[in-house]
């Protein structure tokens, strides 16, 4: 190849106005420049098809300790901070991070900045120096890294899943790498770790394995100059993307019970289903109807039924971990206590639903539902920072052909039931890995995983569970989903008046309600976003108060979970926040059924009926749910501690984890009960509306919502008062903790 071969371009968005161009090198490295006349920010990302899978069993972590090394210095600019030094005056910043099949590196910077950072960014990949001096402090900075994720539960659940896989498969393997294996392991065998990588990078950087994504205010044609002119000199090793055996999970793992200890205090039990990989059937996405109606939350779901049963609070389905060779299907649950009792009939459950759906067979609506919402999102999808379009495309550009490149993950294309009936087939016990995660199993764990100290044993799953798993009979409870009222059918953006206000005014004003109002005239999508403050002093009263609110909007959440969940798969939510103003009702999404949404949620503020044996149930559940979140804030990373004990010491009205916990320990459902009676005897509203309504459309509703709410505004007296401290200068304030 000796010329610059332009490919098919992007099917894009209808309101996305950036213009894109595909591009391969005569070296074989393929480029997508990206031309953003609003863009605010320059950027760039290259994506190399190596990772933590490639790494040498003598020197794991080798992939990201490269990572880490690369950017100290090249031939020409052989200053070891040149790079970080340049962005840093010029308005940028870079990262970087290492997957299992990929290594990132990528920049923003500012917008005129762009050509000169970009020839800065190539010679990492033409001629790095691997700054020799920088081995150790880079290999502590390795290690570190590590150490901060020791107590990540994520990680630790991630590693296991590897550490228990075949020993014989590069997944099996550790991929952040400490000082053991790239400093300790390799000496004890004669090995420099600095020699290995300078061998690595010559045995995987080549251009064909890269993917560069350039995003700049300048034309296409400039872009691409710059991107010829810096990036043909990589060198081209000739090489494919490494390939890794599909043979990931066998008859050691499958059929088994993890159970597994947690740092912090979580009762989870997920179930694993290996399948062959999954992203070759992009188009059609066979996986994606599943996830739809196993993770469903509407009534006749697995989760309603569970929570019916005091089994579950919370349950997700879908891909949970996908790669070149294979992909693991999750159902999660977050169990109850007494959920962590029934394990075996929690998976049934599912397994009951799973036969249900095998039993009804693939149901072209409910495939055009979930399309109908992915097309939706993708028509109006919201405007990225320049920086993460970048990333994500250097790595697409590995998985998609140059015109399915933005469209390929987010649209699916075809109907094959066919195809999810194949993936339905594969769901079964045989084929499946249960992780059962709890404090409570510390006197019956025997094993800890090498890195990470995690505790666990396995046990096989006996026969005859199995067999009433591959069996299951359908319960009446278990049923489809109805169609989705939610989703929106008028898209039309709103006629904007010739006067339309710059900024949001008041468009109504009375002795209880507040409205400000501004119409979209910038994003020109059918989305709105509404604040609606439920204005009230009761909040800071007391610790207690400020409790029993939370635990309100937290059975008012759960008793409208079967309703709003429906609202959240047509792209539309909300958020209730008590705090010391009162209660924040947050709704955005697309706008045609937003209104609907809103009434919804303050009707179940005022009338969810709290007196009820099953609203006792809902209470204790919640309660003991909400304990637990505020114990493991102790869990939590420094840094959040400094950021929650700093608002603490500077706002009134604010109290420490310590004192919620204690609250929320003597609070009952009566005092709840209480709590919300005197709040709704006396409210004021101030909402603001931003969006595409019309502002008749605005003043109705703000009517609408006061009407629902049926409350008597406040007193001049009653309204509440937040206070911060006032920072003088050469005053200091000190909380102790």
């Amino acid at each position: 190849m000796t010329s610059i071969l332009v490919n098919a371009s992007p099917d894009k968005s209808v309101s996305d106005q950036r213009s894109y161009r595909c591009v391969t090198l005569p070296n074989g490295l393929q480029a997508v420049l990206i031309h953003d006349p609003k863009a605010d920010k320059a950027a760039a990302a290259l994506d190399v098809r190596v990772g933590q899978l490639c790494d040498p069993s003598e020197a794991l972590g080798l992939a990201h300790f490269l990572e880490h090394m690369l950017f100290l210095g090249t031939e020409k600019y052989p200053e070891e901070n040149s790079y970080s030094s340049f962005l840093s005056a010029h308005g940028g910043r870079s990262n970087a991070f290492t997957s299992l099949e990929s290594t990132n590196y990528h920049f923003e910077v500012a917008v005129e900045h762009l050509e000169e950072t970009l020839d800065r960014f190539a010679q990492f990949f033409i001629a790095p120096l691997f700054t020799e001096s920088a081995t150790e402090r880079e290999m502590q900075a390795v290690d570190s890294e590590h150490s901060k994720n020791l107590q990540d539960d994520h990680w630790r659940l991630f590693q296991l899943l590897r550490s228990t896989s075949r020993d014989s498969h590069p997944f099996h393997q550790f991929g952040t790498g400490n000082l053991k294996t790239l400093r300790d392991m390799p000496a004890q065998q004669g090995l420099q770790v600095r020699d290995s990588m300078l061998s690595f990078y010559k045995k995987y950087y080549s251009a064909e394995v890269m993917r560069l994504a350039v995003l700049g205010r300048d034309d296409l044609d400039v872009l691409q100059n710059w991107v010829v002119n810096r990036f043909s000199a990589v060198v081209s090793r000739g090489l494919h993307p490494p390939s890794f055996s599909s043979e990931v999970f066998g008859e050691r793992q499958l059929g088994h019970m993890y159970r597994i200890v947690p740092v912090k205090d979580l009762r989870q039990v997920e179930m694993c289903f290996p399948l062959p990989a999954q992203q070759p059937l992009y188009r059609s996405k066979p996986t994606r109807y599943l996830t739809h109606l196993l993770g469903h939350e509407g009534p006749g779901s697995v989760l309603s039924y569970l929570k019916a049963k005091g089994w579950a609070n919370e349950l997700s389905a879908g891909i949970s971990h996908d790669s070149s060779f294979c992909s693991v299907f999750s159902v999660t649950a977050q169990l109850t206590t007494d959920g962590l009792r029934h394990v075996e009939d929690v998976v049934f459950t599912v397994f009951q639903y799973i036969n249900l759906l095998s039993r009804e067979g693939p149901k072209e609506w409910v495939w055009e539902e979930v399309q109908s919402m992915a097309s939706l999102d993708f028509r109006f999808e919201n405007r990225e920072s320049p920086c993460a379009v970048v990333t994500h495309l250097a790595g697409a550009m590995h998985l998609y052909p140059s015109q399915d490149l933005l469209s390929g993950p987010r649209l699916l294309f075809s109907y094959e039931p066919t195809l999810i009936s194949q993936v339905l087939e594969r769901l079964t016990p045989d084929n499946l890995m249960v992780h059962v995660l709890s404090q409570e199993f510390e006197s019956e764990v025997n094993q800890h995983e090498p890195w990470y100290q995690t505790a666990y044993a396995v046990l096989p799953v006996k026969d005859s569970v199995r067999a009433l798993w591959a069996t299951p009979t359908v319960e009446a409870p278990l049923h489809l989903p109805m169609p989705n009222p939610y989703i929106p059918t008028d898209v039309e953006l709103k006629p904007l008046p010739q006067d339309a206000p710059k900024f949001p005014r008041c468009v109504v004003d009375s002795s209880q309600v507040k409205l400000w109002f501004k119409q979209d005239d910038t994003f020109e999508q059918p989305r709105a976003v509404l604040y609606c403050q439920l204005v009230s002093a009761l909040c800071q009263e007391s610790v207690a108060s400020l409790i029993a609110a939370n635990v309100w909007i937290k059975l008012v959440e759960d008793g409208l979970n079967e309703t709003s969940y429906f609202a959240q798969v047509a792209g539309l939510g909300y958020t209730l926040v008590a705090g010391e103003s009162g209660v924040l009702l947050y709704v955005s999404g697309y706008q045609h059924k937003l209104t609907n949404l809103s009434l919804d949620v303050l009707a179940s503020l005022c009338s969810l009926s709290l007196d009820s044996t099953h609203a006792e149930l809902r209470f204790e559940l919640i309660k003991e749910q909400l304990l637990r979140e505020y114990r493991n804030f102790f869990m939590e990373q420094p840094y959040q501690h400094a950021m929650f004990n700093c608002i603490l010491a500077m706002t009134s009205h604010k109290y420490s984890m310590e004192e919620r916990i204690q609250a929320l320990e003597d609070l009952t459902l009566p005092q709840v009960m209480a709590f919300r009676s005197r709040f709704l005897r006396r409210v004021n509203v101030e909402s603001l509306l931003l969006g595409n309504f019309v502002s008749e459309e605005a003043q109705a509703m703000a009517h609408s919502l006061c009407a629902q709410l049926k409350c008597e505004p406040l007193l001049p007296s009653q309204f509440p008062e937040t206070r911060v401290v006032n920072l003088l200068e050469g005053v200091h304030h000190q909380l102790d903790i």
